[in-house]
Formats: structure tokens, C-alpha cells, sequence
């Protein structure tokens, strides 16, 4: 499972593979970006620190220039043309994808909260407990059937320890959930955004659909953040969006 450090998460081996793998064409055909090729390398841990640059040295670089490049990004989306934008956003890559996303939705997704909660973890937990406890009891019911008895005895084998393993890590993921809450006001801010073009943009032309619309980001508001944000007057005052 991954755990995490000051600066950057702690990776198995198999998940840095998975990774360098996952970029290793960006490391080999890349052109430029705001991160350079000793940086990158540094960040998939094919290259060590330098002398006299500690971590919190590395990632404030990282951050600033981060931050940089995103105001670079908006500037870029204010001024160039709509035919540049579409070459540059709205252009799927020609290399080897395992998705057919845009690059800039891969981006966005990468800032998701995990698909996850503490209630399917703990629920997910419990019914791999039940799942065991029927095999056992289904073992005791099937004494007199030598190849189920076998069968049934190598399953609880294989699958008590995979259970201690999931519940030893439990408190762990918890605290990864808890660390990406900040993560869900992102997604809030872009459902909420997304919606409202939708709204506005003709494309739902009935009242009980543009109602739905309404219904879903109140939804999504109040749960994600407690806090009603949407106005119907206000969205049917501003409908100039081009669509």
C-alpha cells in the first residue's frame, strides 16, 4: 500500500515500476514543459538528490513553478486561438494510451479524490469476513466430501491472512482518505462549473431537465461542502454562455 512522506509518497517497487513505466515515453520524447529532465528523474527516483539540495529545497522549486505554469496555462487558454487551443487541449495522443482521454482530462482526473470511502473500506472489510465465516461453515457441512473439504480448506488459507492484511491496513487508508479531503472542493468547483454550461447552454431544453441540473449541484454542494451555492434567478439573469 502506498504510504507517505514529507514531500512525496512512499512507493513499493512494483508501484514505481508501474509509474516510470506510465511515463517513460513522456521521459523520452518530451520537448520541454516546466519541469526539466533532471527533475523529472528525480521524482520517479531514477535519479539522486543533488549534493547541497535537500528535499524541501526541491519540492519549494517544484511547487512555485507549478504554480507558475498553471497562470502560464490560463494565460495560454485567454489568448490563443481557438484552433490553437483544440491543437493543444481538445487533441488526443497519438502514442500509446491504455485510456482514450484528452491529456487535459487525464491532468484534472489526477486531482480526484480516491473513488473510495471509509464505509466501503470498512464494509468491504466485513463482508470478506462473511465470506470466510460461510466457507467455514460450509466446510463443516461438506466433511464427507474429501475434494470440497480440500477445496474449501486452501480458500480460508489463502484468504484469512489477505483479511489481517486489509485490517492491519484499515487506520492507514483512513488517513489517506482523511489527508484528501481538500481534494473534494476541487471536484466541487468543477461539477458546479460544468453544470452551470450545461444549464446554460440550450442543450437541455425542457424546465424539469434544467431543474435537474439544479437539483444536482445542490446536491452536490450541500453534501460535499454544507453550503447551498446555486441560485436559479441568478443562473437564468446570465445567459450569454456560447455554446
Amino acid at each position: 500500500m502506498t504510504k507517505y512522506r514529507e514531500y512525496s509518497r512512499e512507493f513499493s517497487p512494483e508501484q514505481l515500476d508501474d509509474l516510470r513505466n506510465s511515463y517513460s515515453d513522456h521521459l523520452r520524447l518530451s520537448r520541454g514543459g516546466f519541469l526539466s529532465d533532471k527533475q523529472r528523474k528525480r521524482l520517479l527516483r531514477l535519479k539522486k538528490k543533488e549534493q547541497g539540495t535537500p528535499d524541501s529545497d526541491f519540492w519549494w522549486r517544484i511547487k512555485e513553478s507549478t504554480r507558475d505554469a498553471m497562470m502560464d496555462m490560463k494565460m495560454i487558454c485567454d489568448i490563443a486561438s481557438e484552433k490553437e487551443l483544440q491543437e493543444i487541449f481538445g487533441t488526443k495522443q497519438t502514442r500509446k494510451q491504455s485510456d482514450d482521454m484528452y491529456p487535459i482530462t487525464k491532468v484534472l482526473s489526477s486531482l480526484l479524490p480516491s473513488m473510495l470511502s471509509e464505509d466501503i473500506l470498512r464494509e468491504g472489510i466485513s463482508n470478506f469476513r462473511s465470506s470466510i465465516e460461510s466457507a467455514k461453515i460450509d466446510l463443516k457441512n461438506q466433511r464427507n466430501n474429501p475434494n470440497e473439504v480440500k477445496r474449501l480448506r486452501a480458500w480460508i488459507a489463502k484468504q484469512e491472512p489477505r483479511l489481517k492484511e486489509q485490517e492491519r491496513n484499515l487506520p492507514e487508508q483512513e488517513e489517506k482518505l482523511k489527508e484528501q479531503e481538500w481534494r473534494k472542493f476541487i471536484l466541487e468547483d468543477l461539477a458546479v462549473k460544468c453544470l452551470t454550461w450545461y444549464y446554460k447552454s440550450g442543450l437541455f431544453k425542457t424546465d424539469s431537465h434544467r431543474r435537474m441540473l439544479i437539483d444536482t449541484m445542490d446536491a452536490i454542494t450541500i453534501m460535499s461542502s454544507g453550503l447551498k451555492k446555486v441560485d436559479r434567478r441568478f443562473l437564468d439573469d446570465f445567459s450569454e454562455v456560447a455554446y
